[in-house]
């Protein structure tokens, strides 16, 4: 493995004339020429056997960081991704203003609505002399079920019926959980950017930082719209007030720039998929 030029440590032992790697040592660890190892080959051999393990262990330790911030990157997008099952924009929350009279139960995507309930009967109820079904309405339109727990299959709600009376039921997409999203996606990226800017030369680290560049800068004036500035370093900033008052008015618009298939979040999640499956080795040629 070369990095810079400078071998492993078989590399250095082979050398027959030290004076070669001096410069090079010299150069890459800031040895000035006053060291007591400069000009002295026992110590240098020496030197250069340290030099090679803390090449070593740069290489190791980078490596290391690389994977876990492509690792977590790909774990915030997929976070946004709005057909991935955990995305935030599939996130649901009920606000029920009666929970004796029914629950509901949502799953990921469930069709957001209110959703007024009155119980008349429950199922098996033993006062109900014509009937044991339970009889009750959904925003007016009559039901009898022979189950206290329905399932409303087009909407991804299941109503569990508790009592008699009435429920208000509110099921909405869960704007906290979303905003933790897009603020954890932007603190990823922008800690993935500064880890492949200490490494500018690697052409395969060079080729990721232009493609994530790439896809920012075509959706920049929809970032921007939304509350998600680029700053002239190519950082991403929110606007949370701006970002808030957009999730409240359009959030069609947001799921478009950030989680659909031409999106920021699918974009780089695919783009993260490709840099993961590649040999890591072809990211390290520096010291």
């Amino acid at each position: 493995m070369m990095v810079d030029r400078i071998g492993s440590y078989d590399y250095y032992e082979s050398l027959v004339d030290y004076s070669d790697i001096k410069p090079r040592v010299r150069y890459s660890f800031n040895l000035i020429k006053d060291s007591p190892l400069y000009n002295n080959e026992t110590s240098m051999k020496e030197s250069n056997k340290i030099v090679s393990k803390q090449i070593t262990n740069r290489i190791t330790n980078y490596l290391d960081e690389f994977r876990e911030s492509m690792n977590t990157l790909k774990e915030s997008t997929s976070k946004l991704v709005t057909d991935y099952e955990s995305s935030v924009f599939q996130k649901r929350s009920v606000v029920n203003s009666n929970s004796d009279v029914a629950e509901l139960m949502v799953e990921p995507g469930s069709e957001e609505g209110l959703y007024t309930i009155e119980v008349d009967k429950l199922a098996q109820d033993q006062s109900a002399q014509l009937s044991k079904d339970a009889q009750f309405t959904i925003n007016g339109e009559e039901f009898t079920s022979s189950s206290n727990e329905i399932e409303l299959l087009d909407e991804g709600l299941t109503i569990e019926l508790e009592g008699k009376g009435l429920a208000e039921v509110r099921v909405e997409g869960n704007d906290k959980k979303i905003i933790e999203g897009v603020q954890a996606f932007i603190e990823n990226y922008n800690q993935t950017l500064d880890l492949l800017e200490l490494n500018p030369d690697n052409i395969n680290v060079s080729s990721i930082l232009e493609d994530f560049n790439e896809i920012i800068g075509f959706k920049e004036s929809k970032l921007e719209e939304i509350g998600i500035n680029v700053s002239e370093d190519n950082r991403l900033i929110l606007d949370e007030p701006l970002f808030k008052d957009n999730l409240d008015k359009d959030k069609y618009l947001l799921e478009e720039t950030l989680g659909d298939n031409l999106g920021i979040a699918k974009q780089i999640n695919h783009k993260v998929d490709e840099v993961l499956s590649n040999p890591f080795s072809k990211y390290i040629d520096f010291l």
